[in-house]
């Protein structure tokens, strides 16, 4: 009974050790990154395409697209405006008329009941355009046109927005990067100092006075690091939502 539920037991080791090695092949090495080790600028696409992204990606852009399809349709309603003064009449009628015709030849003044049996058919076209139209029709399409522009100008404004916030994210996350490294090493030097002040304190060549002092530089570089680790994955958050990619990214950082 003992051997049955040690067999067991390595059973589900062997297969748990099983699903961690499986789901360890699927991760891709390339995705794993390193900020202190590797660069981030060769594990995302280049800085014109991540605009290029957040550019097809913003719901400004979008609706400054849909604007100027509306302005561009009002600028051919206003061209077509002038159909609205064109009637087109259709008449048609058909039925039994009966008529009390006066008797004119003889001159007797009497009068007869006749039938008669119509189809009346009537057509017509009609136009009038008011004197104001005619001479401000130009000028309310030129108006229209104005809008067009208008519209297009706010696009081409919205874009030049979203450059410069993706260059901003960009650069503070490469900027940030560098600044990580740098207080790496200032990190592990400050360690290594406390590790020297420890050891000197224990021999009795430093007082407390300088130990605490020693422990203050090191507390004040890790807080640091971890401020500008923080604001490495902020910026590089930020850089993704913008863009509407996602980079997928496996940070391998303490």
């Amino acid at each position: 009974m003992v051997n049955i539920r040690l067999l067991y037991i390595y059973f589900l080791l062997g297969w748990c050790c099983l699903s961690v090695s499986a789901q360890e092949q699927k991760i891709d090495s390339t995705q794993i990154f390193n900020p202190l080790t590797d660069d981030i600028t060769e594990k995302l696409p280049p800085l014109e395409a991540l605009i290029d992204s957040a550019i097809k990606h913003s719901p400004k852009i979008q609706n400054e697209e849909f604007n100027i399809a509306y302005r561009q349709s009002e600028v051919t309603t206003a061209k077509r405006d002038w159909t609205h003064y064109i009637n087109l009449g259709l008449d048609v009628n058909n039925g039994t008329w009966w008529f009390d015709d006066k008797d004119e030849l003889t001159r007797l003044n009497r009068y007869y009941l006749t039938t008669s049996n119509r189809a009346q058919y009537e057509v017509a076209v009609s136009m009038r355009l008011p004197i104001f139209y005619i001479i401000d029709r130009r000028n309310e399409i030129n108006k229209r046109k104005s809008q067009v522009e208008q519209a297009v100008s706010s696009r081409n404004e919205q874009e030049r927005s979203i450059r410069t916030i993706v260059i901003e994210h960009y650069m503070n996350m490469v900027g940030q990067q560098n600044a990580l490294r740098v207080s790496n090493d200032y990190q592990q030097y400050t360690a290594l100092q406390m590790k020297m002040a420890e050891n000197e304190f224990l021999n009795g060549e430093i007082a407390i006075v300088e130990l605490s002092r020693q422990k203050e530089i090191q507390t004040r570089g890790a807080l640091e690091y971890e401020q500008i680790k923080a604001q490495f994955k902020k910026s590089y958050l930020l850089l993704q939502e913008t863009v509407g990619i996602e980079f997928n990214l496996i940070f391998n950082l303490k």
